[in-house]
């Protein structure tokens, strides 16, 4: 599976409009079953990624015209340790926890209710085909 999109600063408004950051990859937008992956960065002082789940996921296939019951949403969180700083932090290290989140939707409704399994980073790997 190919990446098609790689954002390192995706922008979208959080809780009550609050200026939000995450990094965004998608892969396989152009397949039946794209993958998301959203990383919440270090430097977000806004609302979460996981906080702001379903609204990110509903604006993110609205504008890259993903169907959302395909499709496979990861979550990506960067782990600092004592005396790192974000920007020393590879985008993906061995730190990072990963998560699946699988989200509800009946006919004609939004995206709700979303529930997170921990996915891994070698699981995440071998789903894009690639290293993170």
């Amino acid at each position: 599976m190919s990446k098609t999109h790689n954002i390192a600063r995706y922008e979208y408004a959080g809780i009550s409009g609050c200026q939000s950051v995450c990094r965004l990859e998608i892969w396989g937008a152009d397949t039946a079953t794209p993958v998301v992956l959203v990383t919440e960065r270090l430097d977000n002082d806004g609302t979460s990624v996981t906080n702001w789940a379903e609204h990110l996921a509903e604006q993110v296939c609205r504008e890259y015209r993903l169907d959302p019951t395909l499709l496979w949403w990861l979550e990506c969180y960067e782990r600092e340790d004592d005396g790192d700083d974000y920007h020393d932090l590879s985008p993906h290290s061995q730190r990072s926890e990963f998560d699946r989140v699988i989200f509800q939707r009946a006919p004609g409704t939004r995206l709700h209710s979303p529930e997170w399994t921990p996915y891994g980073l070698e699981r995440a790997e071998q789903l894009v085909g690639e290293a993170l």
